[in-house]
């Protein structure tokens, strides 16, 4: 329900829009709208080369758009 539509990559971060952001804002709950948002920044800093993630889209209740790297999730392991 949520799609990530790529815009850009300038050296070292990658650039990605929501277009319909509610139901990542407003409708899965903080919970939810964190777990997305850490897995995103996670998975997309696992390319080799992109260290900043920034997510374009509309704000709500429970996410904010803005520029993230994987310190912004400080409590969560990365498995390998």
């Amino acid at each position: 329900n949520i799609l990530l539509e790529k815009v850009s990559i300038n050296k070292d971060t990658i650039k990605l829009k929501i277009k319909d952001s509610d139901y990542l804002t407003n409708q899965i709950g903080s919970t939810g709208a964190a777990q997305y948002m850490a897995q995103s920044v996670i998975n997309l800093t696992s390319v080799p080369g992109i260290t900043y993630v920034l997510i374009v889209f509309k704000e709500g209740s429970h996410a904010s758009p803005g520029l993230y790297t994987r310190k912004d999730f400080p409590g969560y392991i990365i498995v390998q």
